[in-house]
């Protein structure tokens, strides 16, 4: 039920309510004793203010286990990058800023060796774990398709933090990628 308010609310039309819900998302957000109604005021946060969802979800998560971290974190990820079984959803607009700090995030508590390991041709259900998983690469994606230096810059400087679980070299690549595809002039109208 609660979950069909916070979506209703978040298609609003109305920027006054829209609004409303922002002031409303977050404080709830953080007061929530439990995992699955902390994830839908975050995510219902994240659809009309990200920046102050994000650090929102930062200073609750700084107040957390490890354990409680990698729940919430697991829970919020998929609804903000979406994943394999929601390609219509509405990504919320996030600055570059707040998108690093996010890729950070979901490196260090959805952690590559922690990874499920899938093996080749067997059938399984994907669980909370397996759609983190997509959403840590989702936001990667999402961090290199957004144009300009400052991009090109947030990659090579990923790349200098050590133990980062893409390599070096990879981190290069996608930022001279990056780069290549700025530098690509606008095409020729027709006429000329």
């Amino acid at each position: 039920m609660l979950s069909q308010v916070l979506n209703a609310l978040e298609r609003a039309p109305s920027a006054a309510d829209r609004a409303h819900l922002a002031t409303i998302a977050v404080p709830r957000f953080l007061s929530a004793k439990d995992t699955q109604t902390a994830s839908l005021y975050i995510v219902a946060g994240f659809s009309v203010d990200p920046s102050a969802a994000t650090d929102a979800l930062m200073a609750k998560l700084d107040g957390l286990g490890i354990t409680d971290q990698t729940t919430l974190v697991q829970a919020v990820l998929p609804s903000i990058f979406g994943g394999p079984w929601s390609p219509d959803r509405r990504l919320p607009e996030l600055s570059l800023h707040n998108l690093e700090r996010l890729v950070h995030l979901a490196f260090k508590v959805i952690r590559v060796e922690e990874d499920n390991d899938r093996p080749n041709g067997k059938v399984y259900s994907p669980d909370a774990r397996d759609n983190a998983e997509d959403a840590r690469s989702a936001a990667v994606k999402q961090l290199t398709t957004i144009p300009g230096r400052a991009t090109f810059n947030v990659l090579l400087a990923l790349a200098e933090v050590p133990g980062f679980p893409i390599s070096p070299q990879q981190l290069r690549a996608l930022a001279r990628e990056r780069a290549s595809k700025d530098a690509e002039a606008a095409p020729w109208l027709p006429g000329e």
